[in-house]
């Protein structure tokens, strides 16, 4: 990406440039692509990225910066080397151009332990090796890491040691930061205490949470049985502990209150957060969504209610009608085996179906709550000339049942 930008009257532009100093003309280049060595299996990926400023004063002032990085995996590491390049000239005046460059091999991460080796450099105004230095980190488990590193300066003849142990608890973490220089003898012990500070829009109390909550959005979910089948959290419902929601990144769990706090969901990307039905209390219970899709902001907590409400079983025998025309017609004891039953929602969709057995007993599970018909599968009507003695309407309320019917066959 390539932009280009030009000033008049004096204009400042404190984005573009630190000096409180006019500007006549700004270009800014942007590049990132992937170098590939070879074909198949065995090819080489080198991605770079490249960027590019250079901004013109209206004193006569040129000032250019310049990077250039690069990354080649090599077995089980990651090589990695940058360049950066500062100009800067004056008319009638000196000029300065330094050229510093930082070569890192470090493993590969999401394993236990790492490591990273250190080596930076200069080669303007003069080549030389400037620092170097080790760096291992291990996780010791999911809330606990401690790492170690070793640095030397050359410039300064400087050497630092340093030692650092984080633990993450459940609303704050705690790390211990240690440093020793030689020969100066020189150190530092650091015991620092982080958190985040918010207020749940849920019940508008404040809380605490592990740091770095407001660099990007969250969201505070809550599952709740819905006995009322309003679809929205009042009294009489009943939260649900111990549910399990995911952005795909990241993940949380309900408390005793029904509710979760999942931060750290990025921010201005959509995000789809889920509900882990294999996680409710009884395989009787559904969401009646089983996701919403989110648009996180920074800093902004987002409340997304989940109603769960409580599955239904239907069961009953199919029999043939003796005489339909009589007006007490009954049952002949003779049973509809193989019949294909339909449930019908009230936008006309099917949305179960079952076949009798031999005694014409049939089954329909986990039918969510709603208002629906009961029919014989059209095409089996039309080819066996049979139809139900009247419509069989089925309401199943949110609080679950499990309602016993029979269905009266008519032949034609």
């Amino acid at each position: 990406m390539l932009t280009h930008a030009e000033y008049g009257g004096n204009y400042i532009d404190e984005v573009r440039s630190a000096d409180d100093l006019p500007m006549r003309r700004a270009d800014n280049l942007d590049l990132n692509t992937t170098v590939h060595f070879g074909k198949g299996s065995g090819a080489i990926y080198l991605p770079l990225s490249a960027h590019f400023d250079r901004l013109d004063f209206t004193n006569g002032q040129i000032q250019t910066d310049a990077s250039l990085r690069g990354s080649l995996s090599v077995a089980r590491f990651v090589a990695s080397n940058s360049f950066d390049y500062t100009g800067t000239s004056n008319p009638g005046g000196a000029s300065s151009q330094t050229l510093l460059g930082s070569f890192d091999l470090s493993s590969y991460s999401g394993r236990r332990t790492q490591f990273r080796a250190m080596l930076a450099y200069t080669m303007l105004p003069q080549l030389g090796i400037s620092e170097a230095g080790i760096e291992a980190d291990h996780a010791i488990d999911d809330r606990t890491a401690i790492r170690g590193g070793l640095t030397y300066s050359i410039a300064g003849h400087q050497t630092t040691l340093t030692a650092s142990t984080q633990h993450h608890f459940d609303r704050f973490t705690l790390s211990f930061d240690g440093n020793y220089g030689a020969p100066l003898h020189d150190y530092s012990f650091v015991l620092r205490l982080a958190f985040s500070f918010g207020r749940n829009p849920l019940t508008d109390k404040f809380f605490m949470a592990r740091p770095g909550l407001s660099a990007g959005g969250a969201v505070v979910a809550r599952a709740f049985h819905d006995t009322t089948g309003d679809g929205r959290f009042g009294p009489g419902d009943e939260p649900l502990a111990s549910v399990d929601f995911n952005t795909g990144s990241q993940h949380g769990t309900t408390d005793k209150q029904g509710e979760t706090l999942i931060g750290a969901i990025g921010d201005g990307t959509r995000t789809n957060l889920k509900i882990d039905s294999s996680s409710l209390p009884d395989i009787a219970l559904a969401p009646v969504s089983d996701g919403v899709e989110l648009v996180p902001r920074a800093g902004r907590i987002q409340i997304a209610n989940f109603a769960v409400v409580s599955l239904s079983d239907v069961e009953g025998t199919a029999y043939f009608v003796a005489d339909a025309t009589t007006g007490g017609a009954k049952p002949n004891g003779r049973e509809v085996s193989g019949l294909i039953l339909w449930v019908i929602n009230a936008k006309g969709k099917q949305v179960a179906h079952a076949r009798t057995e031999g005694d014409g007993y049939f089954l329909f599970e986990q039918l969510r709550p709603g208002d629906y018909t009961l029919q014989i599968d059209p095409k089996q009507a039309a080819s066996l000339h049979i139809h139900l003695e009247r419509d069989i309407p089925l309401h199943l309320g949110p609080k679950g049942s499990s309602p016993r019917i029979t269905v009266r066959v008519v032949t034609q």
